[in-house]
């Protein structure tokens, strides 16, 4: 009898366990706004800017801004004003340094953002440093939303 009690009581804990396991994989897999590690990896792609604000303006209401960052640490930022068929092309390198996503511009700009929040599909980015091409400050405040295409 009380080999039949304890055979019952282990299987109702393993049956139990799985429960739990298979629950928590479920909730993770349909998660997927949670964040995700800041690499260089994660950071690749094509992303578009949904919401850049500098200094107060709202620079994506004037353009349709993307920024194609590449695994050899190139970027490229292409532009197209709204009502315009001209699209503007700037380039330059990127890194990252812990959160912040550091970028020097061909035009001798340097911007430092800080990942605010990274998933599969949205990376939130905080004004860290926007310097102009004599060192000095261009922006003091700002922020971006971007959505990889």
């Amino acid at each position: 009898m009380k080999k039949l009690i304890y055979t019952l009581l282990t299987v109702s804990i393993i049956f139990s366990a799985c429960e739990k396991e298979e629950k928590e994989e479920s909730n993770s897999n349909s998660n997927s706004n949670s964040n995700i590690n800041i690499t260089v990896s994660n950071m690749t792609g094509m992303w578009e800017a949904t919401s850049l604000f500098l200094d107060g303006d709202n620079l994506s209401s004037l353009a349709t801004i993307r920024y194609w960052l590449k695994a050899d640490m190139t970027i490229e930022e292409n532009y197209q004003y709204n009502n315009s068929t001209n699209v503007y092309d700037n380039t330059g390198n990127w890194e990252l340094s812990g959160s912040d996503l550091i970028i020097e511009w061909g035009t001798l700009e340097k911007v430092t953002y800080q990942i605010n929040s990274l998933s599969n599909t949205t990376a939130s980015l905080i004004l860290v440093e926007y310097l102009n091409d004599s060192g000095n400050i261009a922006y003091s405040s700002g922020s971006v939303t971007l959505v990889k295409q």
